[in-house]
């Protein structure tokens, strides 16, 4: 797992440099690419139901979900996404959060791998800062209270 969160770490370090250098029309094709999955029609009746009850379960009735979506997407320009990516992607960010689960199977533990489970750590919540932070984000100690700190968005108008 820790090499596994240093690669993330390097791709998202080296991914912000991409973004500032890429030609203004291979960020366009990019943005059509994402369209053009966004308003992909459901290749099954079983993909529709889903994404229909989905709306409904989640009492958005956003239907239309996926036009307002690709509409939006278009509508992002450059500035926007690089404002954003420094806020909440970028490992110079001090606003950035990021949470890593990683599950360990009953062989690696037996094998002694790196995240080998210890009678220490059964059950508790591991903390590791990622290499290169320059301050760690607060530790969820709580999930209640996380929860309850959490700025939250109204799915109904």
């Amino acid at each position: 797992p820790t090499f596994l969160e240093e690669r993330l770490e390097n791709f998202l370090s080296v991914f912000e440099e991409t973004l500032a250098n890429m030609p203004d029309e291979e960020l366009q094709e990019h943005v059509e690419g994402l369209v053009t999955k966004k308003l992909e029609s459901d290749r099954n009746i079983d993909r529709s139901c889903q994404r229909i009850m989905n709306e409904v379960l989640g009492h958005t009735y956003e239907f239309e979900r996926r036009k307002l979506e690709a509409a939006f997407i278009r509508k992002i320009d450059r500035a926007q996404l690089q404002a954003f990516y420094k806020t909440h992607l970028s490992v110079k960010s001090a606003t950035r959060r990021r949470f890593s689960s990683h599950v360990v199977g009953k062989a690696a533990v037996d094998a002694g791998s790196e995240a080998a489970v210890t009678p220490q750590s059964k059950g508790k919540i591991l903390r590791t800062a990622a290499a290169g932070a320059t301050s760690p984000a607060p530790a969820v100690e709580e999930i209640s209270a996380f929860r309850e700190g959490t700025k939250k968005f109204s799915a109904q108008k």
